[in-house]
């Protein structure tokens, strides 16, 4: 028998202000390299007369890049968003059952169970996470984004205290 528990915690105004400063933090990334590659591709067909297709090759591959960094730009901010829209975490307690370290084409994945919920950690709370340790895991209710992890008992019980539901 599992002994995870599922609870839903409020985001304080601390959070939600963490959240809002990443979201600056994508604009501002955006602007700087996105609109760095928007301005460069304007100024590469300036002054707009007897447009060669040199011109119009470069200009193509820095609209390319642009829409590069829009794509980010915008699944980044819909990440963001959905976190902030729902103002909630849900945060996973319970023991850690198994761990184990994967190996992959680019490394390793990390991975702990605590009952039969899979988490993805990384390499250093892998090493500080072992079987049989209470450990908790928040993540943002709507979007799934990691927040933090605590194998701290008072930290746990301060985070149980500011649960709203039990999921």
């Amino acid at each position: 028998m599992s002994d995870l528990r599922r609870l839903i915690i409020e985001a304080n105004a601390a959070e939600q202000a963490e959240l809002f400063a990443e979201r600056r933090s994508h604009v501002v990334f955006f602007l700087v390299f996105g609109g760095g590659f928007a301005v460069a591709a304007i100024v590469m067909l300036w002054p707009f007369k007897k447009i060669d297709s040199f011109h119009w090759m470069v200009f193509s591959v820095l609209m390319a890049f642009f829409a590069l960094f829009l794509a980010i730009f915008l699944y980044q901010l819909a990440l963001i968003t959905k976190s902030l829209s729902a103002g909630k975490s849900v945060m996973y307690v319970g023991t850690v059952t198994r761990r184990q370290k994967v190996e992959r084409n680019e490394g390793y994945d990390y991975l702990i169970w605590i009952g039969d919920r899979q988490f993805d950690v990384a390499a250093g709370a892998f090493e500080e996470i072992s079987v049989g340790q209470t450990l908790a895991v928040r993540e943002w209710l709507k979007s799934g984004q990691y927040i933090e992890h605590t194998l701290d008992k008072r930290r746990i019980a301060e985070l149980e205290k500011r649960a709203t539901a039990v999921g």
